[in-house]
Order: C-alpha cells, then structure tokens, then sequence
C-alpha cells in the first residue's frame, strides 16, 4: 500500500492542492482503485470549480440582491423561472435584458 504522505507530496507536484492539503479524504479503501481515483479526481475539478465561481463572484463586486417578483405580470414571472433554469455560468452564456426606464431590468 502507498504511503499518504507519499501521495500528498506527488499530490503537492502535481498541483492538486486540495488532495495534498487533505481536504479530500485518502483514506477510503472499501472500493476499486479505478473508481476510487475517478473520485478524488471528480472532487478536485469540483472543489476547484466551487473555488472559482467564489473567485469570480468576488471580482465582479456585485452585491447579492434579491429581485422582487410582487409587481411583475404572470406573463414575466414564467418568463423569469425558464430564465432561472438555465445555469449561464456553466455554459459560459451572457444574458441580455431589454426593456423600457423602471420596468426592474436591474
């Protein structure tokens, strides 16, 4: 069996700071080495893909608001939850709102 300190420096080489760092577990034994590297492979790219929207979120310097549905017709409230459905960050898409002064496009 390899030794944990071992694969955290590789990990460390490798630039898989999460596996080095011990935030993803090493010590779970009870499956195949396949999937259990498929695993801490897929935590990495998630852990690293959480650190990056947090990233991106902190750049943008957006203040997190909550937009008030009370005075929009059923007609744009439809509209508004197919819009909310689509996860823009993950397919890398921008979103375009156009619409007459005071109509709540922010």
């Amino acid at each position: 069996m390899a030794d944990i300190k071992v694969i955290k420096d590789l990990a460390r080489i490798l630039n898989l700071q999460n596996i080095a760092n011990g935030t993803i577990d090493l010590y779970d034994e009870t499956i195949s080495n396949k999937d259990y590297l498929y695993k801490i492979l897929l935590e990495e790219v998630n852990i690293r893909n959480e650190n990056k929207l947090k990233e991106l979120k902190k750049i943008s310097k957006l203040k997190p608001l909550i937009f008030d549905e009370t005075r929009i017709t059923d007609g744009l409230k439809w509209q508004l939850s197919k819009i909310k459905e689509i996860d823009f960050a993950e397919i890398r898409q921008n979103i375009f709102i156009v619409g007459e002064c005071s109509t709540g496009k922010t």
